[in-house]
């Protein structure tokens, strides 16, 4: 992954498709079992460990950056999605062979449906690009108690727009872009869907459409949760 400042890069998106019914909150099962085999193989052909960024912690404790391996739930199925600045910057990650897995405490039958690759000039623009966030998790406890005390319905809109545009700041961070400007977020609608629970702690989930000058990799995760298929991007003009 590229150091050096950018104001735009050219992004490339690799998503792996299966065929594995899943649901969202089984997710971290699918990412064990990458990262499962993904170690295997490192072993086997004697790299002795797994890319970081399939698992984003370095020795026990997790890495803070933003998650350039993205394990999801997508109609239903399982999905990993891979960012990068072009195919030799891409982690080696080893899929699981066809046949039956665990997802937990039950067996399910998977099998590989191929790789769908995209690119996306990614940073800010005199434009903005209209999207919807999918499970977006956009606080901890903390500013979840002061969402959840403050009675203005616009004040609450403001932070969620706030948590917004750090969310994208951190992505563009992640992917190496350094944005020379304001990153504006305008929320235009806010769902409030069922509570999850997420590494133990029971959060609220949102449904945002959104509107920005800054353009974003689709698919890609904002918020908490993004490795485990939160926060999951989509366009809403295409």
């Amino acid at each position: 992954m590229s150091t050096s400042a950018e104001a735009h890069a050219r992004v490339f998106s690799t998503l792996l498709r299966l065929s594995l019914p899943i649901r969202l909150n089984e997710v971290p099962y699918l990412r064990g079992l990458f990262l499962k085999t993904s170690r295997e193989a490192a072993i086997a052909d004697g790299r002795g460990q797994c890319d970081v960024a399939l698992h984003n912690h370095e020795g026990d404790h997790l890495r803070y950056a933003y998650p350039l391996v993205q394990y999801k739930c997508l109609d239903g199925n399982g999905a990993v999605l891979v960012l990068s600045h072009g195919q030799d910057d891409m982690p080696d990650v080893s899929i699981p062979p066809d046949g039956e897995v665990n997802i937990g405490n039950r067996l399910a039958r998977l099998s590989f449906q191929g790789v769908m690759r995209a690119e996306a000039e990614v940073g800010l623009f005199d434009a903005t690009f209209r999207y919807k966030v999918a499970d977006y998790l956009p606080f901890n406890q903390d500013n979840y108690a002061r969402y959840a005390r403050e009675t203005s319905f616009l004040r609450r809109m403001e932070m969620v727009e706030r948590c917004l545009a750090g969310n994208i700041l951190s992505l563009c961070k992640g992917l190496g872009i350094w944005l020379d400007g304001r990153v504006e977020v305008k929320l235009i609608d806010l769902n409030t869907l069922k509570p999850v629970t997420h590494k133990g702690v029971r959060m609220e989930r949102f449904e945002a459409d959104i509107e920005t000058n800054i353009s974003l990799p689709l698919l890609a995760g904002l918020g908490k949760g993004v490795s485990h298929g939160f926060g999951t991007l989509f366009s809403v003009d295409n």
